[in-house]
C-alpha cells in the first residue's frame, strides 16, 4: 500500500535515496543528511512523497506528482525504488500496480515517467506493468560526480486503453540484419502493445552474427530470432504497417493499411563502429514509427 510520507520518515528516505545500489539509478548525487533535509522538506510541502508498506515493513518510495488545470489527466512519477533488502519478492510490480491504481483513483488517464537508458531492470519492470516507450531523452540528466550526460526514456501508461495491439511487418532482403533489428526494437520499444514481425524477399536462412553481437551490447538476445520468408509471415497480416528496407520491387504486396520504405544501407559487410550506427539509426526510426501509429 501506498502512504504518504511524514517528517518521522525522513531516515528511511534517506537510507533510501542514498543506498549505493540505489542511488545512481534514481540519478542523484550523493548527499549527506543536512543537505538532504531541504529537499526532503520541499517534497514534504509538496505532498507528493510516499512510502510502500508491504503490511508489515516500509519496502519502497516514490513521487507521485498530479498535474493541474489542462493537464489534470497526467500524473507524474519519479523517484521510484524498493529497499534491495527486499529484492525478489515481486514488490516492483506491486507498487508499480498500487502506483497505477492511485492515478486511476484520482482520475488521471495519463501516467508518465523517465528512466535512464541504462536501467534495463526498471525499463523491463515497467514494460511488464503496461508502459510503453514513446522517445528519447537526450542528455536529459547530467551526474556531476561522474561529469556525464545520462539519456532517459520517456515512458508512459494510459488507463482505459482498450486499443488492440499494433502489427508491424519489417522486411529486407535477407532478414538477416537490418529488418531484425528493426524487428526487436519494436518488442523493446512498444512492449505488450506492439506485434513485431520481420522476413525477407530473399531469406538468408540466418540471423547474421554481427546482428546479433549488436543487440547483445544493449541487452537484447537476437540469437532467438530466425531468418524467415514473406510466405512465412503471411498467416500474421492484415498489418498495420509494412516496412520496406531495400528489397524494391522484390518486395511483393502484403494486406496492410500502410507501406513505409526506409532508406537505410545494408550493414552486413560493415566494420563494428559503423554497423552500430545503422543499428542506432533504425532504434531511432522505430520509436518515430511508433509514435506515429500510437
Amino acid at each position: 500500500m501506498l502512504i504518504k510520507a511524514t517528517e518521522n520518515d525522513f531516515d528511511f528516505f534517506y537510507s533510501l535515496y542514498m543506498h549505493p545500489q540505489v542511488n545512481s539509478f534514481l540519478l542523484y548525487e550523493v548527499l549527506d543528511k543536512e543537505l538532504f533535509k531541504p529537499i526532503f522538506a520541499d517534497l514534504l510541502q509538496q505532498q507528493v512523497l510516499y512510502k510502500f508498506n508491504d503490511g508489515v515493513t516500509d519496502a519502497g518510495m516514490c513521487k507521485l506528482i498530479l498535474h493541474k488545470y489542462r493537464d489534470s489527466h497526467k500524473m507524474y512519477v519519479g523517484g521510484l525504488a524498493i529497499n534491495p533488502a527486499h529484492a525478489g519478492k515481486g514488490y516492483g510490480v506491486l507498487l508499480m500496480q498500487d502506483i497505477i491504481a492511485f492515478a486511476k483513483a484520482n482520475n488521471r488517464s495519463r501516467v508518465d515517467l523517465s528512466v535512464s537508458t541504462e536501467n534495463a531492470k526498471a525499463i523491463a519492470l515497467y514494460k511488464k506493468c503496461g508502459f510503453v516507450i514513446e522517445g528519447t531523452l537526450k542528455n536529459y540528466s547530467y551526474l556531476e560526480s561522474e561529469n556525464r550526460f545520462i539519456d532517459e526514456y520517456m515512458m508512459s501508461y494510459l488507463q482505459n486503453n482498450n486499443m488492440e495491439k499494433i502489427k508491424l511487418l519489417f522486411v529486407c532482403v535477407e532478414n538477416s540484419n537490418r529488418s531484425q533489428m528493426s524487428q526487436a526494437f519494436a518488442k523493446i520499444i512498444g512492449g505488450n502493445n506492439i506485434e513485431a514481425y520481420s522476413a525477407g524477399s530473399k531469406p538468408s536462412g540466418i540471423v547474421n552474427p554481427k546482428a546479433i553481437a549488436a543487440m547483445k551490447e544493449l541487452g537484447y538476445d537476437l540469437s532467438t530470432h530466425d531468418s524467415k520468408s514473406l510466405n512465412e509471415v503471411k498467416a500474421f497480416a492484415p498489418f498495420d504497417a509494412v516496412v520496406t528496407m531495400g528489397c524494391g520491387d522484390a518486395c511483393p504486396w502484403m494486406p496492410a493499411k500502410q507501406f513505409i520504405d526506409w532508406q537505410i544501407p545494408d550493414p552486413k559487410h560493415m566494420e563494428p563502429q559503423q554497423f552500430n550506427e545503422v543499428r542506432d539509426f533504425i532504434k531511432e526510426k522505430v520509436i518515430e514509427l511508433i509514435q506515429q501509429l500510437s
